[in-house]
């Protein structure tokens, strides 16, 4: 394949300038911005997609220990989250408990009473 010269405008540093067909595409998509000829006005390229837009996570908590483990979960990553502009953070909590012996009325009738004062969203016992 054969070169083709390209020159453009009065500088010297464009003169002579090189450009091989077979890479055409390369170096325009390198390029930091592009000059509309007609108007002078520099051309910024499009920015790229943000990568990483979504963040989940489960994390299982020591239940002697719920308070701390969810203080340093706050801190060591909720809190960076939530920093962020116009993130959307929702942070949600699930409770599953299984006994073998059942739960008394009592303490289903004090769990649920609690969950409706706490304005939980969704609960139940089977």
């Amino acid at each position: 394949m054969r070169d083709i010269l390209f020159s453009v405008g009065t500088s010297d540093f464009f003169r002579g300038l090189r450009v091989s067909p077979k890479f055409p595409a390369v170096q325009k998509s390198t390029q930091k911005s592009d000059t509309d000829r007609e108007t002078g006005k520099v051309n910024e390229p499009e920015p790229d997609t943000p990568k990483n837009t979504h963040f989940y996570m489960s994390a299982q908590l020591d239940t002697t220990r719920i308070g701390r483990d969810v203080q340093k979960l706050v801190e060591e990553v909720i809190s960076h989250l939530t920093s962020l502009d116009g993130a959307q953070v929702e942070v949600s909590l699930e409770i599953n408990v299984k006994s073998q012996d059942g739960m008394s009325p009592q303490i289903v009738r004090t769990v649920s009473e609690n969950c409706r004062t706490l304005r939980v969203r969704d609960f139940g016992f089977e």
